[in-house]
């Protein structure tokens, strides 16, 4: 919903200032809360999928004057008291991302990480393999029925929290492969480090909007 000046969203994804209503997320997001909250809380992400579901108000004005004051340089805003940036801190205290835990890796996995001959320090969860299948075979439109193991439920949906709401890297509204890999260790409760990829890739969009900004780009 927009209002003059303001912004606000409930399980939406803003597109060049538009916001737009993700089909089933809220319900699929409060499904997940209500029956995987011990892992959730084990990955320390309980709080952080709530929050995609809640209402923000967004002044239009506000974020202009915070883009404009950004130094896409020095990754500080440059305001009269001097120069603030954004921490790992503010990430961990205000914004309920982890910090410490797996190091987050967004790639696909190769097929011997997989292999159920591995150790179990070195292994994948079987859920990564589940979603890598069913992506294939979505891409290929063969739809042919798959039996589902562990925590894949949980894994489908933190792949598209990841890709939504935690780093929403162009092409938007599409699910990531390279996303399975740490989404299936965050539904076996484990800690990924989110806060540091989500750091950067908020210095790397406000560096984005500050260059356009000076070069007039769209």
């Amino acid at each position: 919903m927009m209002s003059a000046g303001h912004v606000q969203w409930r399980g939406c994804l803003s597109i060049h200032g538009n916001f737009e209503y993700i089909p089933g997320y809220w319900e699929w997001a409060e499904d997940i809360l209500s029956h995987y909250s011990g892992i959730l809380d084990g990955a320390l992400l309980s709080d952080v999928v709530l929050a995609s579901l809640c209402f923000y108000d967004c002044s239009d004005a506000f974020l202009k004057a915070f883009c404009d004051s950004w130094c896409r340089s020095t990754n500080t805003l440059i305001i009269p008291p001097g120069e603030l940036s954004i921490s790992l801190w503010e990430l961990l205290e205000l914004g309920g991302l982890p910090v410490t835990g797996h190091l987050f890796d967004e790639v696909v996995p190769i097929a011997e990480c997989l292999s159920p001959t591995l150790d179990s320090d070195a292994r994948l969860p079987r859920s990564c393999r589940f979603l890598l299948l069913s992506s294939h075979r979505l891409a290929s439109h063969f739809l042919d029925s798959i039996v589902y193991e562990e925590n894949v439920y949980c894994a489908a949906f933190l792949s598209c929290w990841l890709c939504v709401f935690v780093l929403p890297v162009e092409p938007l509204f599409f699910i990531r492969a390279s996303v399975f890999k740490m989404a299936s260790i965050l539904a076996k409760g484990s800690r990924v480090s989110l806060a540091p990829p989500v750091l950067a890739y908020i210095y790397r969009s406000l560096s984005q909007i500050s260059l356009s900004e000076c070069t007039g780009e769209p």
